[in-house]
C-alpha cells in the first residue's frame, strides 16, 4: 500500500489517547610393492621393466679387524696422506690417449671375457665375477666400505607400480561457505550497494536465505533507538532486509519464525520486513495469513515498539481477507471479562486497524463495568465514525441507526466540516494517508477552502 505511512504510536497518542504504560503484560605408511621374479637378493637392484645390464658388483665385505693404535693426536700426520698424493695421476697424464687396442692385455684367467648370452641370463652370485681389490687407504681404516654396482637401464617404465590412489583434486567451496562470504561482504555494504551481492544470494537459494536469516538484521541502516519521524519500510533498515524481501515468498517462513524470536530487535525488524511483504503484493493467500498471524501474535508483546510495529503491519492488509478473523479474535478479547490489559490492548488494536466492524460491540463497551474500559471504548469510536457523541449509549445508538447505510470515507470527508477542530483535523490526516496525498488541510482553515479540499478527496476517492 503507497501512501503516508502513520505509526501506530502516534495514533495512540494523539488520537486513542490511551495510556498503556502501566499495564502489566503477562592409511599407514607406503609399503615397497615386491619385485617381480621373487623376493630381492640382499644389496641388488630391482627395476621393473626393460634390460639390465650389470657390469660389475662386489659383494660387502666384512669390516676388517682393527688393530690397536696409539691414542689419537691432535698433531697432523702427513706421512699418511703421501701414498694417496703419489697414487693420482697428473693433469697430462689424465690428458693423453688411450694404448691401442692390441696393445691391451687379455683379461686375466679368473676374469673371463663376459659373452653375450651371460649378458641376458642372470648370473648366480658364486658364478659373478668380484671386482679386484683396491689398495688399502689408511683414511678409512676402520670404516665399512659401502658396496658398489653400475647398471646401464635400457626402457624403464614405472606404469601400474603405484601402490596407493592419486590424491583427491581440493573441493571447492561449498554453497553453505559461498553464501556466508557474500554475507559477511553486507555487513560493509551501504544503501543501493547491496544489489550484486544480493542477487548471489538468491542464486545460492536456501543456503543463501540461511545465510541471510542467521546474521539477521546485520548492518542497520536505520536504528529503533534513534530519533526518527516515520518507521521506514522494511527494505530500508538493512542490507539483509533488503534480501529476505528479494526472496519474496521464498522467505515467509524465515520471516515469520524471526518474529518469535527471543530478542527484540530481531523481533523489530522483522516485522517491518514482514509488513513490506505483505505491501508488496508477492504473496499468495497462503504467505499473507502466515504473516498476519505471526504479526498478530505480537500485539501484545512486551516490548511497545514491537507493539506498535505488529499493528502497523497488519494495518497493511487493509481489507484483506486476512485480517478478518483478527478482528473477530480482538472483538471477542475486549468483550469477555478478565484482566483489565488484554481488554485495553485489544480495544487499542481495533482502533489502530480501523475496524469499523466493531462499532457495536464498541457502543455496548460504553455500558461496561470498568470505567478503564468505557473510556478506551469511547477513544476508538470517536477514531472509527470520526465523531464523538460523549459516554451516552443512546445518542451512539441513535447515530448508529442514522448512518448505518454510510461508509467510513464518507464519514471522513463529512469530518472536514466538524465544528471540533480535533475531530476536523482526524479526518485531513486519515484521508491523506488513504489517499496517499496530503492537500494541505488545515482546522483553521476558511470554510470556503475546506469544501473545496474535500470535493478534492472525494474526486480522488471517486465519490
Amino acid at each position: 500500500m503507497t501512501g503516508i505511512r502513520e505509526s501506530a504510536l502516534d495514533l495512540l497518542e494523539r488520537d486513542l489517547e490511551l495510556d498503556l504504560d502501566d499495564l502489566e503484560l503477562g592409511a599407514g605408511p607406503p609399503t615397497d610393492p615386491a619385485p617381480r621374479g621373487g623376493p630381492p637378493r640382499p644389496g641388488a637392484y630391482v627395476l621393473s621393466g626393460g634390460t639390465t645390464e650389470v657390469l660389475g658388483r662386489s659383494p660387502t665385505p666384512a669390516p676388517p679387524t682393527v688393530p690397536a693404535s696409539p691414542p689419537a693426536s691432535l698433531s697432523l700426520d702427513t706421512a699418511s696422506e703421501a701414498p694417496a698424493e703419489a697414487s693420482r695421476p697428473s693433469l697430462v697424464e689424465s690428458l693423453a690417449p688411450p694404448p691401442p687396442l692390441d696393445s691391451l692385455a687379455p683379461p686375466p684367467p679368473d676374469h673371463p671375457a663376459p659373452s653375450l648370452g651371460s649378458l641376458a641370463a642372470p648370473r648366480s652370485p658364486r658364478d659373478r665375477p668380484t671386482k679386484r681389490e683396491r689398495p688399502s687407504d689408511p683414511r678409512g681404516e676402520g670404516r665399512t666400505r659401502p658396496s658398489e654396482e653400475r647398471v646401464a637401464p635400457t626402457e624403464l617404465t614405472a606404469l601400474g607400480t603405484a601402490t596407493e590412489p592419486p590424491p583427491a583434486a581440493r573441493p571447492g567451496l561449498s554453497p553453505v561457505e559461498r553464501a556466508w562470504r557474500v554475507v559477511i561482504g553486507l555487513r560493509s555494504c551501504g544503501p543501493n550497494d547491496e544489489g550484486a551481492a544480493v542477487q548471489r544470494l538468491l542464486s545460492l537459494d536456501k543456503a543463501g536465505l540461511d545465510a541471510v536469516v542467521r546474521d539477521f538484521p546485520g548492518l542497520l541502516w536505520f536504528h529503533r533507538n534513534l530519533a526518527h519521524r516515520k518507521v521506514p519500510a522494511g527494505r530500508d533498515t538493512s542490507p539483509l532486509a533488503r534480501a529476505l524481501v528479494a526472496f519474496g515468498e521464498a522467505a515467509v517462513p524465515s520471516v515469520a519464525d524471526l518474529v518469535e524470536d527471543p530478542d527484540a530487535n530481531r523481533r523489530y525488524y522483522a516485522i517491518l520486513v514482514a509488513a513490506d511483504l505483505l505491501e508488496s503484493g508477492q504473496l499468495g493467500d497462503h504467505g499473507r495469513r502466515c504473516l498476519a498471524d505471526a504479526l498478530f501474535h505480537r500485539f501484545e508483546d512486551t516490548d511497545v515498539g514491537v507493539r506498535d510495529v505488529a499493528l502497523q503491519g497488519l494495518l497493511t492488509l487493509g481489507d484483506d481477507p486476512a485480517i478478518a478473523a483478527i478482528v473477530r479474535e480482538l472483538r471477542r478479547r475486549a468483550l469477555t471479562l478478565g484482566p483489565i490489559g488484554p481488554r485495553l490492548l485489544a480495544l487499542r488494536a481495533l482502533g489502530v486497524l480501523r475496524a469499523t466492524a466493531a462499532i457495536d460491540d464498541l457502543i455496548r463497551l460504553l455500558g461496561d463495568t470498568t470505567r478503564e474500559v468505557q473510556v478506551a471504548a469511547r477513544k476508538v469510536l470517536r477514531v472509527l465514525v470520526v465523531d464523538d457523541l460523549g459516554h451516552e449509549t443512546k445518542r451512539w445508538v441513535a447515530w448508529r441507526r442514522k448512518n448505518s447505510e454510510n461508509d467510513r470515507e464518507g464519514w471522513l470527508l463529512a469530518g472536514l466540516l466538524h465544528g471540533e477542530e480535533s475531530i476536523a483535523a482526524l479526518a485531513g490526516r486519515e484521508l491523506a494517508r488513504i489517499t496517499g496525498e496530503d492537500l494541505g488541510f488545515a482546522p483553521d482553515l476558511a470554510k470556503v477552502d475546506k469544501k473545496t479540499i474535500r470535493a478534492a478527496y472525494a474526486a480522488r476517492l471517486g465519490r
